[in-house]
């Protein structure tokens, strides 16, 4: 049934529930590791925000010939352009998908995306320093290299360039909330169906781990939300928020996590504060998807990952839920999930544990 396309967001935060509200007495201490390069984030930072003021979704792109046909008034696209732009997809056939997307059109004797912005910007992953091959921005951290190009042309020679050299690149591809399943059907699992924190026991749960670790000796633990932001105004969230939350997306100030339109940012907060229900409980918020329209880049989850790491470095933030989905089935990139991969790795690394979902497009998942 495609209702089960929204189980998985809502079981991996009430799973994230069960690991946060004892935490404190299950994970080892964080207080081993060094602190982060604060200068060196904020730089890094700085230089990957200039990089969004070339993201203009109000554009119109004319899609290249090879990455698209039309077949009997229906619209069928590559792989690359649907997990570039984060494109619903429907058959797959002959190699291409045919799209959903109500604003992908056919003009004239071209296909359009209508009110999206040309992604031409890409994601190198070396230890080594690298030329930026005419990259009008360039954005570095730890092994993460950030190459913003003025135009369609020079993105893609670089890319040849990088993946010729044998270096492991990609478009900073398309990340969203959506699981593509906009029907009445899977419409019925709102936000106001609290239903999952029971399904899975976690009353039991916490009425017996209480009974081992009385609530007044629950240690503070912060979850960070890397998602849409969060509605701060809800009751449910007083005294629940963590200060330090940022925004990632370019749609406001640095400083404004706010959950303007989406809701989906407060709807997993929402699951995190209604399953852990003490105070002990704290939700950081970075915003990595714009509340417009719930979607990102890969590269805001990056930044935000680096700023945990390299520039907030709190050891009370134990675990951050990562609720997106994101299309990479580009076949010119070998491995396809390595550069979140490697940010989810580094957080692992400095003791925060990652809690992602899983299978929406209703198909078993390999990675996650």
């Amino acid at each position: 049934m495609k209702t089960a396309t929204k189980i998985s967001s809502i079981i991996a935060v009430c799973i994230l529930s069960v690991l946060v509200l004892f935490a404190g007495f299950c994970m080892p201490t964080k207080s081993a590791f060094a602190s982060g390069d604060v200068d060196e984030y904020a730089t890094f930072a700085a230089q990957r925000e200039k990089m969004l003021e070339y993201d203009n979704p109000n554009e119109d792109v004319t899609l290249n010939k090879q990455d698209y046909f039309v077949e009997d008034g229906k619209i069928f696209l590559s792989q690359k352009a649907i997990g570039l732009y984060g494109l619903s997809k429907g058959k797959f056939k002959d190699e291409f998908y045919e799209c959903e997307d109500e604003n992908v059109v056919v003009e004239k004797d071209c296909v359009k995306i209508k009110n999206t912005s040309q992604i031409n910007r890409l994601i190198v992953v070396s230890d080594n320093k690298i030329d930026s091959h005419g990259a009008v921005l360039q954005a570095d951290i730890n092994n993460f290299h950030f190459f913003q190009y003025g135009n369609e042309k020079q993105a893609a020679d670089a890319f040849e360039f990088y993946k010729n050299s044998g270096l492991s690149v990609s478009y900073d591809y398309v990340i969203s909330t959506s699981s593509n399943d906009d029907t009445e059907e899977a419409a019925l699992f709102t936000y106001k169906t609290p239903w999952a924190d029971r399904a899975i026991g976690f009353s039991q749960y916490t009425e017996n781990m209480l009974k081992i670790h009385p609530k007044d000796t629950l240690k503070d633990v912060v979850v960070a939300v890397l998602d849409t932001g969060i509605y701060a105004e809800h009751y449910q969230f007083v005294n629940r928020i963590y200060s330090g939350g940022r925004n990632f997306s370019g749609e406001g100030a640095l400083s404004d996590v706010s959950d303007g339109g989406s809701g989906h940012g407060t709807h997993v907060s929402g699951i995190i504060a209604n399953s852990a229900p003490f105070e002990n409980i704290k939700i950081l918020p970075l915003k990595v998807l714009r509340s417009s329209d719930g979607k990102g880049n890969v590269g805001m989850i990056i930044d935000a990952i680096e700023y945990l790491v390299e520039n907030l470095n709190d050891p009370k933030v134990r675990l951050l839920n990562l609720s997106v989905g994101i299309t990479m089935t580009d076949p010119n990139v070998s491995v396809q999930n390595e550069y979140l991969m490697n940010a989810i790795r580094l957080a692992y690394n400095h003791n925060i544990i990652p809690v992602v979902a899983a299978g929406n497009e209703r198909v078993n998942t390999k990675y996650a």
